[in-house]
Formats: C-alpha cells, sequence, structure tokens
C-alpha cells in the first residue's frame, strides 16, 4: 500500500478515484529505484510518501545533497561536509557529526576547516597538541610538555627519563641544611660526555642535572644540593655516591662555580670576611681570570658593579656569593680540595692579604699544607709569585705596602737558608 500527498492531504493511492489518479504520473527511476514525477523528473518518494510539485511538498521533508534525496529532517542535521565549505542535510545516527562553536560538521570536513575530534569534542588545531604516548592528539591543557625530547604527553609517569636533563636553573633544589647551620655551601659542576644519559642516580642523591647553553650538545650541569659548609663527613660521604658522574669528562668549556652563604649576613659582607684570600684565588685560576669571558677578573673595588659575570658574582639573592672563577672539575678529589678550601677561608677570615701571604709563607701553616696537596712543591713557589704579582694588580694601596714589609721578612729569613728563592722576582722558575 502506498500513500501519496494529493491536494495537501496525505492519502491511500487506492482511495483515489480514477479519475484523480490520472492526473498522477509516477514513473520509477532506473540508477535509483525510485520514483519521480514524469512531468517535473523531481524525486517525490521519503519512505514511500509521494507528492507532486513542490507547492504541496509536505513539512519535515527536506533534501540531502550529500545522499542525493529527499529526507525526513527529524533524522538528519544541517551541517559542514567535505572539502568544500558547503552545507546540506546529513543523517545523525548513522554519521559522525560534531557541533564547535555555533555550526555542526560533518567528519569529512573536519581537515579542511582545520578541526581535530578529541574524545567527542571538537577543537581547532593551534590548541591541540600530539601526545608522544598515546599517538593522538589532545587539547593542550590537558597534555604534559617534556622539555628533555621537547614532546608532549598525555601522562607525565610516561615521559622519557633516559636522559632526564631539566632546562637550565629550572630544578627544585635540595637543602642538606637546617635554619641554624651559619655557613652554606653548593656547588655547580658543568661536564661534557657522552657517556651518561640516565640522571636519576644524581637525583637520588639530592642533586640535579640541567641543560646549560655555554656547553656542547653532549653537555650537562651537575647542581648539588645546600651542604653545610662544617660537615666533611656528610658531603664526602654524599658524593662518593656519584663518583661515576664527577668523574665524567670536561672541556675547557667546563667551569665550577661554587656559591657560598653565611647566616644573617649580606653577600657583600661575606665577601668581605675572605676578600684578602682574593689574590690568592686568581693566582689558582689566572687563566680564567685574565681571559675574562664569563669569569672577569676584576679590581678589589669593581668587583661589585651589578655584573654577573665577574670572577665573584654579587647579583644572586639570599645573601648568594657565588665564586665563577673556579675551573672545571676533573674529578672527586679536586672536588673534595675545593670543599676544604672554602671551609679555610672561612675559618680564617682575612679582609688584607697580608695575612694570607704570610700563611703561604709558613712551612707549616695550616695553608700551605692545603695547597701543598695538589700543588707540587715548585708549582707552588711559582704561585706564591703569582698572588704577590696579583696583590699589585688587583688590590688597593694598603695592601701593597703591606706586601713589601712581608717580602722584606721573608727575604731577609731566607738569607741564612741556602734553599732559600728569590720572592722578588716574579719571573724566576
Amino acid at each position: 500500500m502506498e500513500m501519496i500527498y494529493y491536494k495537501n492531504d496525505l492519502v491511500q493511492t487506492d482511495s483515489l478515484t480514477e479519475n484523480e489518479t490520472s492526473n498522477i504520473v509516477l514513473k520509477r527511476c532506473e540508477s535509483t529505484g525510485y520514483d519521480f514525477d514524469a512531468i517535473t523528473c523531481d524525486f517525490r518518494n521519503v519512505d514511500n510518501i509521494y507528492w507532486l510539485d513542490s507547492e504541496c511538498e509536505p513539512d519535515g521533508i527536506v533534501w540531502s545533497e550529500y545522499e542525493s534525496e529527499w529526507v525526513n529532517e527529524s533524522e538528519y542535521t544541517y551541517c559542514y561536509y567535505g572539502s568544500r565549505n558547503e552545507q546540506t542535510y546529513i543523517c545523525n545516527e548513522t554519521e559522525t557529526i560534531l557541533h564547535y562553536r555555533g555550526e555542526y560538521y560533518h567528519d569529512s570536513s573536519f581537515d579542511s576547516h582545520e578541526l581535530i575530534n578529541i574524545d567527542g569534542d571538537l577543537f581547532h588545531q593551534d590548541n591541540c597538541v600530539f601526545c608522544q604516548d598515546e599517538q593522538e592528539y589532545r587539547h593542550e591543557n590537558d597534555a604534559y610538555f617534556c622539555e628533555e625530547d621537547e614532546n608532549y604527553y598525555a601522562n607525565s609517569n610516561n615521559m622519557p627519563k633516559s636522559h632526564g636533563l631539566k632546562s637550565y636553573h629550572n630544578s627544585d633544589y635540595k637543602n642538606f641544611t637546617n635554619s641554624d647551620t651559619i655557613y652554606r655551601i653548593g656547588f655547580e659542576v658543568e661536564k661534557e660526555d657522552y657517556d651518561f644519559k640516565n640522571f636519576e642516580e644524581v637525583r637520588a642523591v639530592g642533586w640535579d642535572a640541567e641543560k646549560d647553553g655555554s656547553l656542547n650538545d653532549n653537555g650537562f650541569e651537575l647542581v648539588s644540593p645546600v651542604f653545610d659548609l662544617y660537615n666533611f663527613d656528610a658531603f664526602e660521604n654524599n658524593i662518593n655516591q656519584i663518583e661515576e658522574f664527577l668523574n665524567a669528562d670536561c672541556t675547557q668549556n667546563c667551569g665550577g662555580h661554587i656559591n657560598v652563604s653565611v647566616l644573617y649576613k649580606s653577600n657583600t659582607q661575606v665577601f668581605e670576611m675572605i676578600k684578602g684570600y682574593l689574590p690568592l684565588i686568581y693566582a689558582m685560576y689566572k687563566k680564567r681570570v685574565l681571559e675574562g669571558g664569563y669569569s672577569k677578573g676584576k679590581k678589589v673595588d669593581k668587583l661589585n658593579d651589578g655584573e654577573r659575570y665577574n670572577a665573584i658574582n654579587f647579583t644572586k639573592s639570599n645573601g648568594i656569593l657565588e665564586f665563577r672563577l673556579f675551573s672545571r672539575v676533573k674529578n672527586i678529589e679536586q672536588l673534595k680540595f675545593r670543599y676544604k678550601f672554602i671551609a679555610y677561608m672561612f675559618s680564617n677570615h682575612r679582609k688584607g692579604c697580608a695575612g694570607v701571604i704570610s700563611q703561604l709563607h709558613k712551612d707549616n701553616s695550616e695553608l700551605r699544607k692545603l695547597l701543598l696537596t695538589v700543588y707540587t712543591p715548585k708549582g707552588f713557589e711559582k704561585l706564591i709569585r703569582t698572588v704577590e704579582t696579583f696583590t699589585d694588580l688587583f688590590m688597593n694601596e694598603k695592601d701593597h705596602v703591606a706586601l713589601l714589609k712581608i717580602l722584606s721578612h721573608f727575604n731577609k729569613k731566607n738569607n741564612n737558608n741556602d734553599n732559600s728563592i728569590n720572592l722578588n722576582n716574579p719571573n724566576k722558575d
């Protein structure tokens, strides 16, 4: 039984009179199997319901360009489709049609409109990122960026840990001191070594590993926790656990910065405590001082000029004084020596150079014994002469006068010694 719209009424075809049916001319379309009006050649078949012309089209019947037929509007959605910016009716029960900013889009139009379907919601591709762990797109607010491989991840636990370098000075640094600790020290150890990819052992003992733009692509900077300057046993026990990393290869690009602070003192006050050691430190690392670059050597009254890349940096906060002139750390023993050297300086405050130079000349002084653990006797003699020269170059007039008095005293003493050296000749080997 077929129904037909006839004079705006829905009737059964067999209820029409012979005269009425004679005015209806319906033929079967061979390509679609649907009947059409032989006079106007317009399709008029929807679920076996026919009508003769547009004037008597029933409400709710619409043309779908996508399906090339007349369809019930209630089961279809007007939406964008295909690569062209066109809209038509598409069945919402059998096709993927999603809403985005007041419009509907068929999945065939997502790419052309730069839209991405994420769990049934549409987002513009500018607001989406591809997640490596799921191999799918996520909204940028629902993903995690990994600085190590510069990729996004849906789950932060899936980020690679094989290398684990953090961005420069963007770590959560550990502090192994307490509120009563007076003297604090920390180290920055730069390395360039392709053999080190996993830094979990470093982080397990409170250190961290970061990228540093001054290093090559195999470079990394090991940043220590904050240590108590007068608890060497705890310091030694800690670094012994990462000896392999501290002994890694390093080049001339690398440095070994040391940060020091003293409870309740500004970094200017900290420097005043040990500024008499400045010529000695300059002499120990004279190449870095004289070359400048990232650790410029300046006179004592010019160091605190607001510039970061001085041999001693005053620009850090929280009273931290940074010694930038220390050279690369070649091995763990060198790091232990530097810890002891800094501890000695703060145990023996010297505002002037006279006391430091005096200790260098005394055979049994603690300072001399400490330096001779890393210098040969000949190298130590050369170091003393360089200290005296740098006192003239970098200190003030008062220190220069004190230096002359000390040299006069020790030269008179050494004139009676067959093994004496000429302390007034800085060029003598």
